[in-house]
């Protein structure tokens, strides 16, 4: 019996007492997972938190703005100079209160069988995309359905292929009794076989050829009778489908009206029952428009096409623009009111349905442009910036700081160039082009303000805020 190796037998080096023995090998030294791969963690979670925290590292500068003044062109109302707010006021057509509303409408997501539903798998807010399931009915009575339908399907297809065996014997009897006809007639003219067997023969093959149409029919009825039962399985496949209610369009769920439980009805609802059409409602949140009361005696002085800014206390400083896109044909004559649809360029994701906004219909109409030269031409305006916010002032050219929005919809500054007319009491000055009546001028720009970078608007001219601006 050997004794147990002691522990210098274990030793990874070999010891004075067994210099043959071979030692253990360290293991291999894994750099790409002990030092590489933990580095690579650390530096993608912080740039995910410097991500995260980009707002609070590098926060947005804080300007003052100056609104584009917008004047009608030409009469006393120019000449008066430098009231901005009564300039503001005066290209104002109609002022009146709104909501927002999806454009053109809302989609209904409809239910397009009766059910109880099992489970809901979007709620209010939720993003879904198009043929996107969003809830499901109890589909075991559906499914029983589709696997009797298979079942008779199957019932069918035996009895079609029985028809089928039919016929072919029949055809083949049919087939021995005409050869054996055909073999015997020559020999009745000598004898050889009596009239008394051949007359019997042919009623034979009458009475075959008989049978042989009748399982021709056989087969006939029996391909129709699967037919109709292959469509019944495709009913009930359609209606097990049918439990899985999908979103026809893409969009974020505005509405709900189902929850576990609830059953679903096409025909009139009862109690603790949702009518089938209007399970849910869905909307494009890049897709709102402003329904607007305007004024009877207002109503006349609004035309399709008219330009329009839109304001919401969600986002007071955030003037929208706007296109008056139709007219709702008949008047409301308990308010006195004909109700205007207005498109909203660009809109927030903060502005929702059903919130409510102030509409200024300005004068003129037509597409909205960053160049005075259409927007205040196309309206009869006359567009005025004080000097104070102009740079590099030469004769007929200046620049200037606006406050813009990038592709991700936040503020920022924007340095543009100013073709430059006549001055005007005040200190303003015409913009012939480079600006337009709905954009706003940095006034005092810091020494530090770079093209594209974020701001944030501190406080603009009273006389704009009072319009609604």
């Amino acid at each position: 019996m050997t004794a147990p190796p002691g522990l210098a037998a274990l030793s990874r080096r070999a010891s004075a007492e067994h210099p043959n023995d071979h030692p253990v090998p360290w293991p291999a030294f894994r750099w790409r997972t002990r030092f590489l791969l933990p580095v690579l963690v650390l530096a993608a979670v912080a740039a995910l938190l410097a991500r995260a925290a980009r707002d609070a590292l590098w926060p947005a500068v804080e300007v003052p703005v100056v609104p584009v003044v917008a004047k009608p062109r030409g009469g006393e109302a120019e000449q008066a100079g430098g009231d901005a707010s009564a300039a503001t006021r005066e290209r104002t057509l109609v002022q009146a209160p709104g909501w927002i509303e999806p454009a053109p409408f809302a989609v209904i997501v409809p239910a397009l069988t009766d059910g109880v539903v099992a489970e809901v798998l979007a709620l209010e807010g939720q993003r879904v995309e198009a043929g996107q399931v969003v809830a499901r009915l109890i589909d075991t009575d559906a499914r029983l359905a589709l696997r009797r339908a298979e079942a008779e399907l199957a019932e069918r297809d035996a009895a079609a292929a029985r028809a089928r065996a039919d016929l072919d014997g029949a055809a083949a009897r049919a087939a021995v009794l005409r050869d054996e006809l055909e073999r015997k007639r020559p020999l009745a003219a000598d004898g050889s076989v009596s009239a008394a067997d051949l007359a019997r023969l042919t009623l034979q093959l009458r009475a075959m050829e008989a049978e042989v149409d009748s399982a021709s029919a056989g087969l006939a009825a029996a391909e129709a009778a699967r037919a109709t039962q292959q469509v019944a399985v495709e009913q009930a496949a359609l209606a097990l489908s049918r439990t899985e209610i999908r979103t026809p369009a893409a969009g974020v769920v505005l509405s709900r009206s189902i929850e576990p439980g609830t059953r679903l009805a096409m025909t009139s609802p009862g109690p603790g029952e949702a009518h089938g059409p209007g399970v849910m409602r869905v909307y494009d949140p890049e897709s709102l428009q402003a329904r607007v009361d305007v004024p009877l005696a207002d109503a006349a002085r609004v035309q399709v096409g008219a330009a329009a800014r839109i304001v919401s206390e969600a986002l007071p400083d955030r003037p929208f623009l706007g296109t008056v896109t139709r007219a709702v044909h008949e008047a409301n004559i308990q308010r006195n009111t004909v109700q205007f649809k207005v498109w909203i360029e660009n809109p927030e994701p903060a502005l929702k349905p059903e919130m409510l906004v102030r509409v200024r219909i300005l004068g003129g109409g037509g597409e909205h442009d960053t160049t005075a030269g259409s927007a205040g031409a196309d309206a009869g305006l006359v567009l005025l910036l004080p000097e104070s916010v102009l740079s590099d002032v030469r004769e007929g050219s200046a620049a200037a700081w606006f406050v813009v929005r990038d592709a991700r919809g936040r503020s920022v500054a924007a340095r543009r160039s100013l073709a430059l007319g006549a001055r005007h009491e005040g200190g303003y000055v015409e913009i012939v082009s480079g600006a337009g009546p709905t954009d706003r001028a940095i006034a005092d720009p810091p020494s530090s303000l770079h093209e594209g970078a974020r701001v944030r608007v501190a406080r603009e001219a009273e006389g704009a805020k009072e319009d609604g601006q």
